[in-house]
């Protein structure tokens, strides 16, 4: 019979999480866990609930998307690491995504675990250290390393799911976040089939191979199943569509048919119309881009040519001597100074030879510039030609849009009156063939999506053995451990509800159940309950399976988003005392939260639990109220102040 071993957590500490601030001031979070319930407290909208998801995924780098549905094992991980990608996002502010991170340190299997995980890097670690006490003293297992690493995220999945004792991570991601938390999505276990036959294969198994084949077993009928009825569906849409036109089908008269001929040739030569404009147009863009890249190459060798051109009279323009001399208006040979000096300089600079000692500026190359000359003005000529072409490129693409335009919307009306007819007269669809030919096409087709149908269904019946082999052996495991977990729900659930009430096991060809069984009436619909009954009686169920499953001095620790706004006056008192049972009689734990309100839910459990094994946090320490909330903030700390006094007020 498994049992398993669950982390403790013991300290949890909550870094640059933005939402978490006081008078204008991140507040670092740093929370010791004692055994017993650890209740968050405070009015709503400050970030409970967040709370509850940070710890889950400080423990698994999930959290689990806001809607009511319950996945196997092996697939919570895919359908929820998109959500936790983006779930902090608006939590943290951009300039603390980096430093943002949760540390955990909780103990399992006699051993310690340290570990720290950015809020954005699901995938990695960015610490992870593992030890044990021997003789007072640490033996470290695995030394802490510091940056993101996806190792260490494998190496930790690997030892916390040896520490458990389970057979694979999966399934402590199962329990973790399914069985183990309650949370504000108010997912319940006793009511969902394909849930609660999960829980039980885990739970209720000698044999871990066999939990997990139990467990493939099952997904591969419902996949069956689920494809079986969608082909079903498929099948009988065919079979209505067919009595349909075999019943009503109306008859084309001549008229009609010689129109809908008309209209599918018409429809067909805009088709063809539609597809060589399109090639034309096309082609015009193509060569417009051809043409911008050959104008932008010979641009260049414009500049290209016309700086080997000017080059002689640049060596003037940019000699160091000129420049100084326009700037300080001075001639540096003969000492003239003013504004004219400036006015000589760029007359003389520019002359076909040196203004000091008459040298031509040529050099005797008058052929070569000749010819520069030359190969620039045929390029001048050509970007021209190009642009001339260019600009009637241009207005050939503009008016080919157009006509483009004309046609799509003349192909349009021909479309939708072709569309109306075969509509109308479905043998139209095919028009080498009559109204029987196109009702033996669908005749086919149902024949497939049945035959598909039925081989789906066949295999899901095959698989119906082997589910029942297996199936045979959680029911014997469940008898077996009746006389243990049976009377637990008991004891926990009549502490809530006041009286005795029962649940039975049974099992169909696809799922195991847990009926439960009030004033000798089975309550197969969650409807059946009041919603205060169907929230705690729920939590009972998992408190009895931690009970149930937990190795001593491992026990499990349950994560309650409490539901106190769905509870009755008359149970606010007994759910204190079933919590205080789940802590005091079996050495539980319950990380929880609570709203501040009229409720008695707080008093009632600070009254009932043993001293030492309550403590209560009040999130005013780490948040702003709201302006509304502001003005009964003297009520919210009257209420704690009452709360705290209740439980300092124990006696040892």
């Amino acid at each position: 019979m498994a049992k398993y071993n669950f982390p403790q957590i013991k300290e949890i500490k909550i870094r640059n999480f933005s939402i978490y601030t006081k008078s204008e001031k991140i507040i670092n979070i740093n929370e010791k866990i004692t055994k017993g319930i650890y209740c968050l407290a405070g009015a709503n909208g400050l970030g409970k609930s967040t709370f509850q998801n940070i710890l889950n995924y400080g423990l698994t780098g999930l959290v689990l998307a806001s809607d009511k549905t319950f996945l196997s094992p092996d697939k919570i991980n895919e359908k929820n690491k998109d959500f936790t990608n983006i779930y902090f996002d608006g939590k943290i502010k951009a300039k603390e995504k980096k430093s943002a991170e949760v540390e955990l340190l909780f103990t399992l299997n006699n051993k310690y675990y340290r570990i720290v995980r950015g809020f954005f890097e699901r995938d990695s670690l960015r610490e992870l250290e593992i030890y044990e006490f021997t003789k007072n003293k640490s033996k470290t297992i695995i030394v802490r390393m510091n940056g993101a690493s996806e190792y260490l995220t494998k190496r930790y999945q690997e030892e916390i799911t040896k520490d458990i004792g389970i057979m694979k991570y999966e399934y402590f991601l199962f329990l973790q976040l399914y069985v183990f938390t309650f949370d504000e999505n108010r997912r319940l276990l006793f009511w969902d089939d394909h849930a609660l036959s999960n829980a039980l294969s885990i739970s209720f198994n000698n044999n871990v191979n066999d939990a997990d084949a139990l467990i493939k077993t099952m997904r591969k009928m419902e996949k069956y199943e689920s494809d079986a009825r969608n082909d079903r569906w498929q099948a009988k849409k065919i079979l209505d569509n067919i009595k349909e036109l075999t019943k009503n089908h109306k008859k084309p008269s001549s008229a009609l048919k010689k129109n809908y001929n008309e209209i599918c040739e018409k429809y067909d030569e805009l088709l063809n119309t539609i597809e060589n404009i399109s090639i034309e147009y096309n082609s015009l863009i193509n060569n417009r881009n051809c043409l911008y890249s050959d104008i932008i190459n010979l641009e260049e060798s414009y500049k290209d040519y016309y700086s080997k051109y000017s080059e002689p009279l640049s060596k003037l323009l940019n000699s160091e001597l000129i420049q100084t001399m326009v700037k300080n208006e001075e001639c540096l040979i003969c000492g003239a100074k003013g504004k004219y000096i400036i006015k000589k300089i760029n007359e003389n600079i520019h002359k076909e030879y040196c203004p000091l000692c008459s040298t031509s500026i040529s050099n005797g190359k008058e052929r070569i510039k000749n010819t520069l000359f030359k190969k620039i003005k045929d390029i001048d000529i050509n970007i021209s030609k190009k642009k001339l072409k260019l600009s009637n490129t241009n207005e050939e693409i503009l008016e080919k849009e157009s006509t483009k335009k004309l046609i799509e919307f003349e192909f349009k009306k021909i479309q939708q009156q072709k569309i109306k007819i075969e509509n109308d007269y479905p043998q139209f669809l095919d028009k080498a063939s009559d109204l029987g030919a196109y009702i033996q096409k669908l005749k086919e087709q149902f024949k497939e999506f049945d035959k598909s149908s039925k081989e789906c269904y066949e295999k899901r019946d095959e698989l119906k053995i082997i589910f029942k082999k297996l199936e045979a052996k959680i029911k014997k495991t469940y008898s077996e451990a009746e006389v243990v977990f049976v009377p637990v729900f008991k004891e926990l659930s009549k502490k809530f509800m006041g009286y005795d009430l029962n649940i039975d096991y049974v099992s169909n060809n696809r799922h195991m159940k847990l009926i439960l069984d009030l004033d000798s009436t089975p309550r197969t619909e969650s409807h059946k309950l009041s919603e205060s009954q169907r929230f705690f009686l729920d939590i009972a169920l998992r408190m009895s399976l931690a009970i149930y499953l937990c190795v001593p001095n491992n026990e499990a620790t349950l994560f309650i988003d409490t539901p106190e706004g769905s509870l009755d006056i008359a149970y606010e008192n007994r759910v204190g005392k079933m919590f205080a049972h789940f802590i005091d009689t079996y050495s539980q734990n319950i990380l929880m939260t609570a709203n501040i309100n009229s409720s008695q839910l707080l008093v009632s459990l600070a009254k009932n639990i043993k001293y030492g094994k309550m403590a209560i946090k009040r999130m005013l320490d780490w948040k702003d109220l709201s302006i509304v909330q502001k003005e009964e903030e003297k009520l919210f700390k009257e209420y704690f102040y009452n709360i705290e006094s209740l439980i300092k007020g124990k006696k040892k």
